[in-house]
């Protein structure tokens, strides 16, 4: 197996992609213009975990406990950010709805035939009062616990999402 930097960039950028395509359709499922073409259900053991580890980070933030918002970041954002003082410190300058979210309303996860990890969208109220919709991704660990490895934001306006 080539582990060189440009087969590790490679690997990255299908991952991204795939990624990318699984937020789009969770998007269109989420706001329910369409379903899964290969959607894998859940086991309800499994959906209650990944709705855990994320309330868990989010009440994290709102105590200023990095170490425990960090830990439950997947090993890659952990490799990615090195400390939990660099995460927390992304996350309140550029994920204010989450580092200090009033509520979180969890739709309907996403497992696409094939794909490593789950798509989790949230709808997150922010200080402001603003809802955004946060798109989670969620691996499972070889040791079966779950853990977050990436977020992204999009607005949601009265003529739905904005990307």
């Amino acid at each position: 197996m080539n582990d060189s930097p440009a087969s590790h960039g490679s690997r990255w950028l299908r991952r991204l992609g795939s990624a990318l395509f699984a937020v789009s359709l969770t998007i269109s499922v989420a706001m329910g213009t369409a379903r899964a073409e290969g959607e894998v259900a859940l086991p309800d053991a499994a959906v209650t975990e990944i709705h855990d580890v994320i309330s868990a980070q989010l009440e994290a933030f709102k105590r200023d406990d990095a170490q425990a918002a960090f830990s439950l970041a997947s090993p890659e954002i952990q490799a990615q950010f090195g400390s939990a003082e660099n995460f927390i410190n992304l996350v309140r300058e550029q994920y204010a709805p989450v580092y200090r979210s009033k509520s979180a309303d969890f739709q309907p996860p996403v497992q696409m035939e094939g794909a490593e990890g789950i798509v989790q969208p949230v709808v997150v109220t922010g200080a402001d009062n603003v809802p955004v919709l946060a798109v989670y991704m969620v691996q499972q660990q070889s040791d079966g616990a779950w853990r977050i490895a990436g977020c992204l934001l999009y607005a949601m306006t009265p003529k739905g999402i904005e990307v």
